[in-house]
């Protein structure tokens, strides 16, 4: 029996590194702000700030609170601020509002917009779509930026958990004669594109032999280019895309970049290979990765999965939550019940 590790941006967060979708939009702002601040204009396909009246403005912007502040004493300016993509402009108040933002979904809404609007706008869709490639590229610098240091490698905990055994209790689909069960093998399905478990795996393959899918692509690669769009061919809006000839409603479909290498195909061998067991580590299990944790998790070989959740404090967790997020993979929700370990039986992220 083997196991499968899906592992998200959590992962990352819990080694210190300001990965998140939020994290890159008050990067982005803060810088745009500062630069206009040091007495130039900035201008991008997302963004323009230019204007000769700073007298309000004398310091350097690190927070996203006050990003938002001058951006309202801006707005009261003339000619000042302008939001050249309303895209960006809603990722922007949705962090404001909720303190997160899920970029791909967001995207896949709007081309819904366009999709419905003045009979399949084309050009809106063109438009939507090179704002997406720019805030792709801006997002892979900022990662490449923010991950330049290694951070908190030094604790055995993730090892420890990587290597664990599979425990009898934590399995009804499949009868197991051992108490507890070392897998045969690791497979890591990367959604990072970062390096982090890099630091892990020479100690874990001395336990248990061990790959590292990077299913989403690879920081700077020219072979292996990060995969950013959405992934739920399931959803009832995107089947209607199918019935128009416009392709550019496929061009951040993730479908159609993961054919750009082996890295889909060698994650079905792995799956169609054995029994296995899911071990979910930071990973959201949201939407935009609906066609692809579907086929993982209604696999017949997939006879477990774990959870380890995020905890806030000892009475406040993301457990529950995670079991939604999971649900919406399933059509048979008997078989659901039937794999998901129950909290009783998980721990949370070290």
């Amino acid at each position: 029996m083997k196991r499968l590790v899906l592992v998200g941006n959590g992962f990352d967060l819990s080694h210190g590194y300001k990965t998140s979708y939020s994290d890159f939009i008050q990067y982005y702002l803060c810088n745009a702000l500062n630069y206009f601040i040091s007495g130039n204009c900035h201008d991008d396909k997302l963004l323009r700030i230019g204007s000769e009246d700073r007298r309000d403005i004398k310091e350097v912007v690190t927070t996203l609170d006050r990003a938002f502040e001058i951006i309202e004493i801006l707005n009261r300016k003339k000619n000042i601020i302008e939001f050249k993509s309303e895209l960006f402009k809603e990722m922007i108040f949705s962090v404001k509002s909720n303190k997160w933002v899920d970029i791909e979904i967001q995207y896949f809404s709007y081309l819904r917009r366009y999709k419905h609007a003045s009979n399949n706008n084309k050009d809106g869709i063109i438009k939507i779509n090179l704002e997406f490639d720019f805030l792709k590229n801006e997002l892979e610098k900022y990662i490449v930026n923010v991950t330049n240091e290694n951070l908190r490698f030094g604790s055995n905990k993730y090892i420890q958990l990587f290597c664990d055994y599979i425990k009898k209790e934590e399995v009804v689909l499949k009868e197991i004669d051992e108490t507890n069960l070392l897998p045969s093998e690791l497979y890591f399905l990367n959604f990072n594109y970062t390096y982090t478990l890099e630091n892990y795996i020479e100690n874990i393959n001395k336990v248990i032999p061990s790959t590292i899918n990077y299913i989403h692509g690879e920081l700077n690669s020219v072979e292996n280019p990060i995969i950013f769009g959405f992934g739920d061919e399931h959803d009832k809006h995107y089947l209607g895309f199918e019935d128009e000839k416009n392709d550019e409603l496929f061009k951040h479909i993730k479908s159609f970049n993961y054919y750009k290498t082996t890295n889909y195909h060698n994650l079905i061998r792995f799956i169609n290979s054995d029994d296995f067991q899911v071990y979910i580590i930071g990973h959201s299990c949201g939407l935009s990765d609906r066609t692809m944790l579907k086929e993982i998790f209604e696999h017949e070989k997939c006879i477990s999965i774990k959870i380890f959740y995020y905890s806030k404090s000892e009475t406040e967790n993301d457990f529950t939550n995670k079991t939604y997020d999971i649900s919406r993979h399933f059509a048979d929700k008997g078989l659901m019940r039937k794999k998901i370990v129950p909290f009783e039986n998980s721990i949370p992220l070290p």
